[in-house]
């Protein structure tokens, strides 16, 4: 595999000297290669789909200033799939031990900084785009797909269909933006307290922007108290607007009826628990954590 990566790195142009294989890269690999450049991350994966949602996610992204993984290269198909070259973005994973240790101004500026970094994100919109249309295909089908496993009873479909009748009309005029979709501790790099950059962009979708709201509310900002005020003003959520309200528990409903049949087929049994247990909160009319 590390010949596929060196040989479609030089059908790209780029001279690149040590590769070393790097964790994640779902379905496919992630290496460290440096070059005379600096250092990169390549990707490999077995479908095209996913890289080229990247490219034009960075190339979207780039225009707004955003700090990012840019990519450089690619997609380019090698002989062990499809390749893409991205910058390497310095700094680490933001790590809950990390932040335990911040004072109150660190993670408040941290706060302020990711706040900020997604509403330049969620500025770009698709105004040609609706959201009830999808959203509803979506919730029709995580709902099918969990009952059919038998992750959720009788009960909860019936009060899953009475919940979508109270959220519904606020999706009618709810913004679509482009969203990373996967805002987990992993993908948000930081150095001290300081935000440097987001990475793995082949998630992003278009879609309702507070989607981009629940994995960060279930595992950034319980990290330190001072994250979430920050957070909520720099972004410029407003938590009093019943719509808003209405959107929010929207797209936790679709993250958690997501996380039961991706716990289920990975046969993680506490993780699912939690994301039901969550989601019947949601259903009570519990406010989600952080928002």
């Amino acid at each position: 595999m590390l010949d596929d990566v060196r040989s479609g790195c030089e059908s790209l142009g780029l001279r690149v000297e040590a590769i070393r294989p790097l964790e994640g890269g779902y379905q496919g690999g992630n290496f460290l290669a440096t070059s005379p450049d600096g250092k990169l991350v390549v990707k490999l994966r077995p479908r095209l789909q996913p890289l080229a949602v990247a490219r034009t996610a960075s190339h979207l992204m780039c225009r707004r200033g955003l700090p990012h993984s840019v990519v450089v290269a690619g997609p380019a198909p090698t002989a062990g799939g499809w390749l893409l070259c991205t910058t390497w973005v310095p700094g680490t994973a933001i790590a809950e031990a990390a932040v335990r240790q911040w004072s109150a101004a660190q993670a408040q500026s941290f706060g302020a900084d990711f706040g900020r970094w997604l509403r330049g994100l969620h500025s770009i919109r698709a105004g040609h785009r609706r959201w009830l249309g999808p959203a509803q295909a979506r919730f029709v089908a995580k709902v099918r797909d969990c009952r059919d496993r038998g992750l959720i009873d009788d009960a909860t479909v019936g009060r899953l269909e009475r919940f979508w009748r109270t959220v519904e009309p606020a999706l009618a005029a709810a913004p679509v933006a482009l969203i990373h979709r996967d805002l987990q501790p992993g993908n948000v790099i930081v150095d001290g307290a300081a935000l440097t950059g987001v990475i793995d962009l082949e998630q992003c979708r278009l879609a309702d922007p507070l989607y981009d709201l629940v994995k960060p509310s279930d595992r950034i900002l319980p990290l330190h108290p001072g994250i979430a005020p920050a957070c909520r003003e720099a972004y410029g959520f407003d938590g009093t607007d019943p719509a808003v309200r209405r959107r929010l528990d929207v797209v936790f409903a679709l993250e958690y009826l997501s996380a039961l049949v991706y716990f289920d087929k990975h046969g993680d049994r506490t993780e699912q628990a939690d994301r039901h247990r969550r989601l019947l909160s949601l259903l009570a009319g519990e406010r989600v954590a952080g928002w």
